[in-house]
């Protein structure tokens, strides 16, 4: 009995990182979706698009 519960406990750590890895991913793919959705709506410069979602990373992840 032990044994499987440092079993489950191991896959819950490992659901975890995907979790939070996923999340991280989310967030920085994010602001180039919500750049691009704007950019098509406003029929814009994909280049604005770009300064969009790079202008998004950064006030998240500030350097």
């Amino acid at each position: 009995m032990p044994q499987t519960i440092e079993t489950l406990n191991s896959f819950k750590a490992i659901g975890g990182n995907v979790y939070n890895g996923t999340l991280g991913i989310m967030s920085l793919m994010a602001p180039f979706f919500i750049g691009a959705a704007l950019a098509e709506e406003r029929k814009v410069d994909p280049d604005g698009r770009r300064a969009v979602s790079r202008r998004g990373i950064y006030d998240r992840h500030p350097l």
